[in-house]
């Protein structure tokens, strides 16, 4: 008598005797998969021609009123400002645009606020979804 898992696999008749089979080759099949998928997925198992580069953090300093812009509507001239882990900015503050360390513009923080996002008027510049925004 054979035991599949839990489940007795004893075959009295050719019909049976596929099931159990059946059963076995499942068990199998499932088995390779997981430890296909779970060997794939660990962390270091790149292949040595292709190591696999996590992309780097984007790491913002805590306190003061700094952002990210999430969403530019340039036909209506406004931005959406995610001030998540930041203390949001009073409204008709003036903040500066920064994209790789540069300063591209200008927004002016509104009064329309949902969580930790802020509305904000386009002064100058052309800000980017991406782009960092802060005071000076």
């Amino acid at each position: 008598m054979g035991f599949h898992g839990s489940l007795p696999c004893a075959p009295r008749g050719p019909r049976e005797s596929r099931l159990c089979t059946l059963r076995r080759a499942g068990s199998l099949f499932v088995a390779g998969v997981f430890l296909v998928v779970g060997c794939k997925s660990a962390p270091g198992n790149a292949a040595p021609g292709n190591p696999a580069a996590p992309a780097p953090a984007k790491i913002r300093a805590l306190g003061g009123a700094q952002g990210s812009i999430v969403q530019v509507q340039p036909a209506l001239r406004f931005v959406v400002v995610d001030f998540t882990l930041n203390a949001t900015p009073a409204p008709d503050q003036i903040l500066k645009v920064y994209r790789n360390g540069q300063k591209v513009g200008e927004v002016k923080a509104g009064r329309m606020t949902r969580e930790s996002n802020v509305a904000a008027d386009i002064v100058s510049g052309d800000p980017q979804v991406g782009d960092e925004v802060r005071p000076e």
